[in-house]
């Protein structure tokens, strides 16, 4: 049976910020070592962004809405991936 290979991230492209600062989130998807990158179409000051964590520092409202939008997409993904290996 061959092993296939699975990640999801989550991160901020600091070069390219907007008028107001913010940086757009964007998503990498990986599997067996081809990346795909693609934009969740948010944006986020980089001050409140933690890369470690890979998602945003819960200090305001708007960033724990951000958050719980990021884990959904992060569970669609997870769920379309499990089918596939069904």
């Amino acid at each position: 049976m061959e092993r296939t290979t699975f990640c999801l991230l989550f991160y901020i492209r600091r070069t390219k910020l907007n008028r107001n600062g913010e940086a757009p989130i964007m998503m990498r998807i990986t599997v067996n070592g081809v990346r795909v990158d693609a934009s969740v179409k948010k944006t986020i000051l980089p001050e409140f962004w933690s890369a470690a964590k890979g998602k945003a520092l819960e200090k305001k409202r708007e960033y724990k809405e951000l958050n719980l939008y990021l884990d959904s997409i992060r569970l669609r993904i997870w769920l379309q991936e499990s089918s596939i290996h069904l």
